[in-house]
């Protein structure tokens, strides 16, 4: 009866709705959309220049180092889409502050080529500014990460 009406959403809100979400929201939103690999609606929630800086010494590029502007983000993302299968990939945010959120990342990628998996967990400091994500670093147990990377940047690709 009536309660049903009264509790639906709106089925259409407005494109700036974005703009209204909490930096929670919006990483949360990110990462549950690129999870699912769509990689460029994940990235309309992300700045024309943001940069994601990934912290492990060692590691082959693309993946080690600093990528910035929604071009290169989109290759990279794409990359490591290609060349992993998530078989898990959970963000559980820790904690917020204004503008940055901090999320605990429990992952375990199976390198698609060779079948060998890396499993593990990695903080991610995300910093969201006007309803955008404009920063985010990852930081993992490095050397375990740049061993497994560097298996594999000598191959050719698939």
């Amino acid at each position: 009866g009536g309660m049903q009406e009264r509790d639906q959403l709106p089925t259409s809100p407005e494109p700036d709705t974005a703009r209204l979400l909490s930096p929670v929201d919006i990483v949360e939103t990110f990462a549950e959309i690129y999870a699912s690999e769509r990689i460029n609606e994940a990235l309309e929630y992300v700045a024309p220049n943001a940069r994601y800086v990934l912290h492990i010494d060692g590691a082959p590029p693309p993946y080690g180092g600093e990528t910035v502007g929604t071009p290169a983000l989109r290759e990279l993302l794409a990359t490591f889409r290609r060349e992993f299968d998530y078989v898990l990939f959970n963000c559980r945010t820790m904690s917020a502050s204004g503008d940055t959120v901090r999320q605990r990342l429990e992952f375990i990628y199976r390198h698609r080529k060779s079948g060998a998996t890396l499993s593990g967990n990695a903080r991610l400091v995300w910093i969201v500014r006007d309803g955008l994500i404009v920063d985010c670093a990852e930081y993992h147990d490095a050397a375990m990460v740049a061993v497994f990377l560097n298996y594999f940047a000598g191959e050719p690709p698939a």
